[in-house]
């Protein structure tokens, strides 16, 4: 199998984030402490989502938005390229 990698045409950073939208997650959490100001610490032991979709894909680093990028087979061909 081939690999695929990003690199961001802006920053050049090869992080990449999948932004969805009507998305419904919930969390397992484990309760770590609460301070002295009523503060709440979590641990998020496990995440699920559900349902949604992709509204687009963007550098984890600057923000730039991949364009006419909104599947994985669009994702496929821009990387690519």
């Amino acid at each position: 199998m081939k690999e695929l990698q990003f690199t961001c045409p802006e920053c050049h950073t090869h992080k990449l984030d999948e932004v969805m939208s009507d998305v419904i997650q919930y969390s397992t959490i484990g309760i770590i402490e609460v301070d002295d100001n009523g503060m709440l610490a979590v641990d998020y032991a496990e995440t699920y989502c559900e349902n949604g979709s992709v509204d687009h894909y963007e550098c984890g680093r600057c923000g730039y938005i991949l364009p006419d990028v909104s599947s994985e087979n669009d994702l496929k061909s821009f990387l690519e390229k």
